[in-house]
């Protein structure tokens, strides 16, 4: 899930994101932050928060894919590696 579709949820929870953050007592500027910067970028209290109260479970928003080369690189050779090492 990406943070377009999370403002959907949000949106269709409560009419506005604004009015989301009012009524879960959630600062409004911590939603526009995870809506513009990602929501793996947020604390793990305030995403587990949003989830519980969307009914989505956090697993969702694991990252597919690592954001760099280098990460990349890591994610393949570690895929690689056997259980014992």
């Amino acid at each position: 899930m990406n943070e377009k579709e999370l403002k959907r949820l949000m949106e269709l929870k409560s009419g506005s994101i604004r009015a989301f953050a009012l009524e879960n007592e959630i600062p409004y500027t911590t939603i526009r932050s995870i809506l513009e910067r990602g929501i793996l970028n947020a604390k793990a209290e305030t995403v587990f928060k949003i989830c519980s109260i969307l009914n989505i479970r956090p697993e969702i928003f694991e990252q597919s894919k690592p954001s760099s080369p280098i990460l990349q690189s890591i994610t393949e050779t570690s895929s690689k590696l056997e259980e014992n090492r």
